[in-house]
């Protein structure tokens, strides 16, 4: 059964939960790349010192199966019930995984996120209650692999802890968002970076995502962000990240502690 939800109305319902993150010690900001306010972004203070980590997203939608008898999952007699499947994008339509595997294996925080569940009513059920990331799952491509061949590929799962790749049948690791939240917290407890705007760890992100992206289009004209020279290199990393990514950016940084 195709979801009865849009990937716009998940991917909003996402992101508040996530500047929110209720009951945890962080705070995540939407990076946008139309942004006129150098100084300002998603209603975040640019100009003042403050540790973060970029987070990049790509919102996914979710099948729920309930017939087995023709399907790959019964064929190879993964679940007895109902189960969901996450499309991954074909090599031969799209690049986005392998741009995101590529982008995460410089040291970058990158994951998939789809609800688990595919109802309207559901997703009005987890928003009021505050619980979209709760009720979701996180996958990072890196725990996908590398895709082979120019066909069609998802991950099914039917809990949290376990989900399969395929073709071929290749085990693959769930997170929750409590799991992302425990990333994040170690990473600024440990690695605590004082960053600004302009600061080296986006220089070296941006130069980053530049030879990721020139790499898989070699014949892609970069025009586009030739024309934004002047722009800051936070604002190059959002552009790219919607444009030729098809993510969404976040700035993850520690809540200020209350007065």
């Amino acid at each position: 059964m195709k979801p009865n939800i849009s990937e716009f109305s998940y991917g909003y319902a996402l992101t508040e939960d996530l500047i929110r993150w209720s009951g945890a010690r962080l705070t995540a900001a939407p990076i946008f790349p139309s942004l006129r306010d150098e100084g300002k972004t998603g209603g975040h203070d640019l100009e003042l010192n403050f540790s973060e980590v970029p987070l990049f997203i790509q919102f996914k939608l979710v099948d729920h199966m309930r017939q087995f008898a023709r399907t790959i999952e019964y064929d190879h007699r993964l679940y007895k019930d109902s189960f969901y499947r996450m499309h991954l994008r074909p090599l031969r339509h799209s690049q986005q995984h392998d741009l995101l595997h590529d982008l995460e294996s410089k040291n970058n925080i990158v994951y998939y996120a789809a609800p688990v569940f595919h109802e309207a009513l559901e997703l009005d059920k987890a928003y009021v209650s505050h619980e979209v990331a709760a009720r979701s799952i996180f996958i990072r491509p890196s725990a996908i692999g590398q895709l082979t061949d120019q066909g069609h590929h998802h991950v099914a799962f039917q809990s949290r802890d376990k989900a399969f790749l395929l073709p071929p049948r290749r085990e693959t690791v769930l997170e929750s968002i409590k799991d992302v939240i425990n990333r994040f917290t170690k990473q600024l407890q440990v690695e605590p970076v004082k960053t600004r705007a302009d600061d080296l760890q986006f220089v070296t992100l941006n130069q980053q995502m530049r030879e990721i992206v020139q790499r898989h289009f070699p014949e892609q004209d970069l025009i586009g962000l030739e024309m934004m020279s002047n722009f800051s290199p936070l604002r190059k990393i959002a552009y790219m990240t919607r444009i030729y990514f098809d993510s969404e950016l976040f700035l993850v940084r520690p809540k200020p502690l209350p007065v």
